[in-house]
């Protein structure tokens, strides 16, 4: 399936001030139209980007709806959200600056997600957890196909740019370069109460031994490092 049926698409960089791989992108792609596509790059917290910190007075992908009266973070949502909501499909760029993989992160999986997804040069897709409420403020949870990207440690800032600058390009252009990811969903988390009990790795499998030293009866686990949260060590995820 290709989708050329999506005529626009939203680019949103700097939802967390300190990720500044969203000013380049603005910079690089600020709008622009194919005989097919347009699309438009905003910043979704020009105050904390400037500033350089993830938020002024909290965090704006916790924060949608959004609220007019609410904080920085709670206002900006719900100014920006009614514009992004126009679009077929908004793309949230996120720099990771935990020990994880690139990753296309998705609420709900679907034919026009997956056909934009097979543009970017990444190999993992993680799926949210759709019974969960923790993710009900994030901008995914409101737009129309919401996909986010975290272009992982592994990559210093210039390597995150030109990696995203390329995965633009793709989308722009509609050339479908990996397809056929894999995909996980995300199971449950472990607690900084745990760390350090046991060595993990990104996305390898939970060996028996692994699982029973975290009283883990599952099987098929993987850990996942995350960043973001006070309260989490890595999250893990089962694969689909």
């Amino acid at each position: 399936m290709d989708f050329s049926h999506l005529k626009q698409i939203a680019f949103v960089g700097c939802t967390h001030g300190d990720e500044q791989l969203g000013r380049y992108i603005v910079n690089e792609f600020p709008f622009g139209k194919t005989d097919t596509l347009m699309y438009r790059t905003i910043i979704g917290n020009p105050d904390a980007m400037n500033l350089n910190v993830r938020g002024v007075e909290g965090d704006l992908n916790r924060s949608y709806p959004g609220d007019p009266q609410g904080n920085l973070e709670e206002r900006r949502a719900a100014q920006i959200l009614p514009f992004l909501q126009k679009y077929d499909v908004v793309i949230d760029f996120h720099q990771a600056f935990a020990h994880m993989p690139d990753l296309i992160i998705v609420k709900e999986w679907n034919e026009e997600i997956a056909a934009v997804a097979d543009c970017f040069d990444m190999d993992h897709v993680l799926e949210l957890d759709k019974g969960s409420g923790t993710y009900t403020g994030m901008m995914m949870s409101h737009v129309n196909n919401g996909i986010a990207t975290e272009y992982g440690y592994a990559h210093n800032h210039k390597e995150a740019c030109q990696r995203a600058k390329r995965d633009i390009e793709n989308i722009i252009a509609g050339n479908r370069v990996k397809p056929n990811k894999k995909r996980y969903r995300i199971w449950g988390d472990l607690g900084l109460d745990l760390k350090g009990t046991v060595e993990l790795e990104n996305l390898v499998k939970l060996t028996d031994q692994q699982r029973e030293k975290l009283q883990l009866t599952d099987e098929n686990l993987y850990p996942i490092f995350i960043d973001g949260y006070d309260d989490k060590w890595c999250v893990l995820v089962q694969e689909l």
